[in-house]
């Protein structure tokens, strides 16, 4: 067993968050105005460490909220396009492809049965709102289903010395009964990968990182329910029973960047019963030379560990600073000019307000009693005796205070990106489709940087998760992906199936943000010329091509087909297992060789062993085959068919001949008994 590193205290990581911590307060101010103009609260400042709300008088203020709208599409924009993750193998050997191409496929499948399209958005919001997302890809030991599995009466499992995995209650009979008779039999969990959401408020790195390669040590503070805390953390460190605190000092929702009316106005807020659980983890270093992993809560060390991944954070950022860890949300840059609107909005709601409801001018000599309801009742001494009481017209708003809308409108725009064109609208004056192009182009190239950093971080997540997949799925797990047919594509593997160190990155530019409706107008264009030209298209290559025009039910023109598809995926499944699959007198014979052979052309038949091949090679033959007997009984009937019409025009030649031959006899008799006696 190795010798446990000198680790710090629970008080020294006290000092350590407080100087992570002290480092960040320079940027929560912010994004805690940030999350409230998103919110929709924006009559707020900062003050006395909290926000506080504007002080609004008689004066009912309000608010156009753009925010919400033109961050939230900047976000959906990021993450519209599932990126194409790639496995490099380690070597070119065919076991480090095959591995390859087995991991793809297992995060291909991790990306639906994970939620990461969720997650992932969640993550590009909080940066986008405040500055950073960060994802936390580690293995949970309590997620999957629970075996029973025997264990020694030292509390550590039994492994099977076939294949080294821990030894299930069933296989017991591995065991001599002496030794079987000493275990004890536990229900654990198989474990899973769990990727959770980390906003910026829980995040705490070290004060001198300015990325997450230089960053060594880092923090995460987390309100955990008590009955989360009881049941992930029953002893600490030294094994004795831990009984968790709430920790008074947590208002509900404010460790976690959030708003609610009673702790943005002011009030007293409710305490949560919660209890705040720190993590921290190190890199390797002096003191810990394989990383550092402590959780610890109530000053009360809970964990203490060598981590496999001594840093499992993926880090998604907004808008860079250079030499700044944190980037910078466009939440930021939206405030002043979300600020000025409101004012705009208020001074024009207030003036519509006087006009429908003027001020009422009234003398003190005119002796007329008159109830100012709803309108306000001004009493001022007039030089004009029995002067008539008269309503205060109050001054129109001036053009250019209207005008300043549609300039601010214009600024919101141009500091977040997104312009008409991103938003599904056209400029006007603009209908030049190349125009469009460049406007649309313009706007993702302004995105550019950041989807570049998404793709990088995904390719961080991806590694980290088929790393853990290699090194914790010792047991046999199975995988679904769904097809382009609508079936389910089921695989089993283990971690070992996944090579010694995978690697997985993102295609450039899989990410990037795509106009469906370019792609359609493309399409269209290119269909219309094919047509136009006669060009051959076949049945399943158009099939697919108007399955990629993304409008639904276009594909249905060649449901025959598809069912055709089908099939040949479901056959494909049983040869991959070595099954002989014989054809049927209702197969497309066509249809079927071109699926096969596609199939035989990709990288996953060519790992396939020698005998699911020759599976493949013997079901095309007999297709083949048979479309080629097919093929010679017509070319035979077809023979036979022009013999006899050979043969019948023969005849009719023979006929001909005759006839004409005797014609031309009756002709040379005639002359002869017309002709004069000589």
């Amino acid at each position: 067993m190795a010798t446990m590193p000198t680790h710090e205290s629970v008080q020294e990581l006290q000092t350590k968050f407080r100087q992570a911590q002290q480092n960040k307060n320079a940027y929560t101010p912010d994004w805690f105005l940030n999350v409230a103009f998103f919110s929709g609260f924006q009559w707020v400042r900062w003050a006395a460490q909290r926000l506080t709300p504007v002080n609004m008088g008689n004066r009912e203020f309000r608010v156009d909220n753009r925010i919400l709208p033109v961050v939230t599409s900047r976000s959906a924009r990021k993450v519209k396009n599932k990126p194409v993750f790639v496995c490099t193998p380690f070597t070119a050997d065919d076991s480090d492809v095959e591995a390859a191409r087995v991991g793809e496929r297992v995060v291909e499948a991790d990306w639906t049965n994970l939620n990461l399209q969720s997650k992932l958005f969640d993550a590009v919001l909080w940066s986008d709102v405040c500055s950073d997302g960060f994802w936390k890809v580690f293995w949970d030991s309590t997620l999957g289903e629970s075996q029973e599995f025997l264990f020694s009466p030292d509390g550590k499992p039994i492994m099977n010395p076939a294949d080294g995995t821990p030894l299930r209650a069933e296989e017991g009979n591995l065991l001599p009964p002496e030794v079987l008779a000493n275990t004890t039999v536990k229900s654990v969990a198989q474990g899973d990968v769990s990727v959770e959401v980390i906003s910026p408020f829980e995040f705490f790195p070290d004060p001198l990182a300015k990325s997450m390669d230089t960053l060594e040590w880092c923090f995460e503070e987390k309100v955990r329910s008590m009955e989360y805390v009881k049941k992930r953390y029953p002893k600490n460190v030294e094994g004795r029973e831990f009984t968790p605190t709430p920790d008074a000092d947590v208002p509900t929702g404010l460790s976690l960047g959030t708003l609610t009316p009673d702790n943005l106005y002011g009030k007293d807020p409710q305490t949560y019963e919660g209890v705040k659980v720190y993590e921290y983890w190190a890199k390797p270093c002096s003191m810990y030379p394989n990383g550092w992993h402590v959780i610890y809560a109530n000053d009360t060390m809970l964990v203490e560990e060598e981590p496999f991944d001594p840093n499992p954070y993926v880090h998604f950022t907004s808008v860079q600073v250079p030499g700044q860890f944190f980037s910078r949300g466009v939440t930021s840059q939206l405030r002043d000019p979300q600020t000025e609107l409101n004012m705009i909005r208020t001074q024009i709601s207030e003036n519509a307000k006087r006009f429908g409801n003027p001020s009422l001018l009234m003398s003190r000599q005119a002796q007329v009693e008159y109830s100012g309801v709803p309108g306000e009742i001004i009493e001022y001494d007039s030089t004009v005796s029995d002067a008539v009481p008269s309503f205060l017209q109050p001054p129109s708003l001036p053009p250019y205070v209207e005008n300043e809308i549609e300039r601010i409108e214009k600024s919101i725009e141009e500091i977040s990106g997104m312009h008409e064109v991103s938003r599904a609208t056209v400029p006007s004056g603009v209908t030049a489709a190349s125009a469009i192009n460049l406007l649309q182009e313009a706007d993702d190239t302004r995105l550019g940087p950041e989807i570049q950093a998404l793709e990088r971080a995904l390719g961080h997540a991806g590694t980290k998760i088929l790393k853990l997949r290699a090194t914790f799925n010792t047991d046999e797990r199975t995988f679904r992906i769904a097809g382009e047919d609508g079936n389910w594509d089921i695989a089993a593997f283990r971690g070992a199936m996944l090579g010694q160190d995978p690697k997985v990155e993102v295609q450039a530019g899989s990410a990037m943000p795509r106009s469906k409706a370019a792609k359609q107008a493309a399409m269209t264009e290119m269909l219309a010329l094919m047509f136009q030209y006669q060009v051959p298209i076949e049945q399943r290559d158009l099939r697919k091509f108007l399955k990629d025009y993304e409008v639904g039910g276009l594909e249905r023109v060649f449901e025959g087909l598809s069912e055709d598809e089908r099939q040949i995926n479901r056959e494909h499944r049983m040869l991959i297992n070595g099954e002989e699959v014989p054809i049927n007198d209702f197969d497309d014979d066509a249809v079927h060789i071109a699926g096969h052979t596609d199939f035989q052309k990709s990288a996953r038949y060519a790992a396939l062993g020698p005998e699911q091949q020759a599976c493949f090679v013997m079901h095309v033959a007999d297709h083949r085959e048979r479309q080629q007997g097919i093929v010679d009984a017509q070319l035979q009937a077809q023979a036979a068919d022009a013999q006899a019409a050979a043969q019948q025009q023969l005849s009719m030649g023979l006929d001909q001949t005759q006839a004409d031959a005797e014609a031309q006899i009756a002709i040379d008799k005639q002359k002869e008994q017309s002709a004069p006696p000589s």
